[in-house]
Order: C-alpha cells, then sequence, then structure tokens
C-alpha cells in the first residue's frame, strides 16, 4: 500500500511540474500588455448606483511613460499617476483634487477597449464603482 501511494506522489508531482513549466512557457509568449493602449479619451460612467442615469465625465490620458500617467479626470489634473503592466493587464492608479481641497483616489484596469475602476473619497465618504469606453474619435 505504501508503495502505492508513494508511486502516486511521484506520478503527481510530476504532473503539477509539466503544468508548471507550461504556465511558465505561455506567460513568456504572451509579453505584458503595453500601458499606451491607455492613451486618449475615455467617457467614464460614474453614476452612483446601477439603476441610475448614466453621469457622464471624460478622463483624457495624455501620456504613458516609464510606468507614469499624465492627463485628467474629472476636469482636474492627474497626479502621481502610475500604470502596472506586470500582472497580465494594465492597470493604473492616481489622485485628483477638487477646488475645494478633496482628493480622490481612482484606480482602474483596462479590460479590452474599455476600463473598469474606482474612485474613493476620503473627504465625501463614498466609493464609486465605474466603467468607461473609449470616445469615438470625431472626423
Amino acid at each position: 500500500m505504501r508503495k502505492s501511494s508513494a508511486v502516486a506522489a511521484l506520478v503527481l508531482i510530476g504532473c503539477l511540474s509539466i503544468a508548471l513549466l507550461e504556465a511558465v512557457r505561455a506567460q513568456d509568449a504572451n509579453p505584458a500588455p503595453d500601458p499606451a493602449g491607455l492613451v486618449g479619451t475615455w467617457v467614464v460612467d460614474l453614476r452612483p448606483k446601477p439603476a441610475d442615469q448614466p453621469y457622464l465625465k471624460e478622463f483624457v490620458v495624455a501620456a504613458v511613460a516609464d510606468g507614469g500617467l499624465a492627463g485628467t479626470f474629472y476636469d482636474s489634473e492627474v497626479e502621481d499617476g502610475r500604470t502596472n503592466a506586470d500582472w497580465g493587464a494594465v492597470h493604473f492608479a492616481f489622485t485628483t483634487t477638487d477646488p475645494g481641497g478633496g482628493t480622490y483616489n481612482t484606480s482602474g484596469k483596462l479590460v479590452g477597449d474599455a476600463l473598469e475602476g474606482t474612485t474613493h473619497s476620503l473627504g465625501r465618504k463614498f466609493l464609486r464603482v465605474w466603467k468607461a469606453a473609449r470616445k469615438p474619435k470625431s472626423s
């Protein structure tokens, strides 16, 4: 009985090793996505609840370089903008402020040709979940 358990364990370890090697090979074959895909103008739907009417604001990504992100969101300059593409998707985060001095922490992820994210306001005590679509280029 012990011998068959040991053989089964070795077979399992072998299978897991092969699966791990294949996952590493697949990751190497698929380079990290390019944060430059964020550049452009996005229309963000900031409605408070899913059943509410759309509340649309623009997010303009002017540039991404060396892990940084520059642009505007909700008519405010992006501050401390960062991107990360090390986990198989393009993630981003930044802060903005309003005229009253409130700070907003925003983060999101590029999903296909759309964005999904959150904006958190400590001063106004809300966490807004949002989605965005790329603004069509006007002809």
